[in-house]
C-alpha cells in the first residue's frame, strides 16, 4: 500500500495592481489548468484531497482542473501554504486524514519545484521525470509521486518516487 502526492504550481497569473495574495489567473493561466486537468483525467492523477495556498490565483487553478476532471474530494485552503517554505508544506501533507490515498498540493513558485525535489528519491524516481524537475517549472506544472507509506505522518524527503512531471506548454 502506499500514497501519493500530486505537487502543483499555480497557472499563469500576471503581477498587477492589487496585493499579490489577490492576484488572478490570466487567460493563459485559465487555459493551462483546464489544461494540466485534462492531463490529470488522462493520467489517473485523481486525488481524493486537496491542500491549496489560500490565493486568489490558486483558487482560480483549482477550480479550473475540478471542472476538467469532476473531481469531488475535501478541499483544505491552508494559508502557511501562501507564504510557507517547504517546511510548512512538509508538516502540511503529513498532517493528512490517512483514509486519504492520494493528495493534490497546489502551492507557489519557487517553493513547489524546490518541495518536489525534497521529496524526490534521485535513486529510484523516473530519469527523465527528475530531468524535467533541472528544468523551468513553468506555470501550472504538476509532479506526480509515489510514496512507500501506510500513513502521511510517515512521509520522509528523499524517499519518494517520481513518476512524472507533466508541464501544460513545453518548458523552454
Amino acid at each position: 500500500m502506499s500514497k501519493r502526492i500530486f505537487l502543483l504550481r499555480h497557472a499563469t497569473s500576471p503581477a498587477g495592481m492589487v496585493r499579490d495574495i489577490q492576484r488572478q489567473l490570466s487567460l493563459t493561466g485559465h487555459n493551462e489548468a483546464k489544461t494540466i486537468g485534462a492531463a490529470m483525467q488522462e493520467n489517473g492523477f485523481l486525488p481524493d484531497y486537496v491542500l491549496c495556498s489560500e490565493a486568489v490565483r490558486t483558487r482560480e487553478t483549482l477550480n479550473a482542473i475540478l471542472e476538467a476532471t469532476n473531481i469531488q474530494c475535501p478541499i483544505d485552503f491552508q494559508e502557511n501554504l501562501y507564504h510557507g517554505q517547504k517546511g510548512e508544506y512538509f508538516r502540511a501533507l503529513q498532517s493528512v486524514d490517512n483514509k486519504y490515498k492520494s493528495v493534490l498540493l497546489i502551492g507557489h513558485n519557487p517553493i513547489i519545484p524546490a518541495f518536489a525535489g525534497f521529496l524526490a528519491d534521485t535513486e529510484s524516481s523516473n530519469k527523465e521525470a527528475l530531468n524535467k524537475l533541472m528544468r523551468p517549472y513553468v506555470p501550472a506544472t504538476l509532479s506526480a509521486f509515489e510514496c512507500p507509506i501506510l500513513a502521511w505522518e510517515d512521509l520522509l524527503p528523499h524517499h519518494n518516487i517520481l513518476t512524472d512531471v507533466i508541464a501544460p506548454t513545453p518548458a523552454a
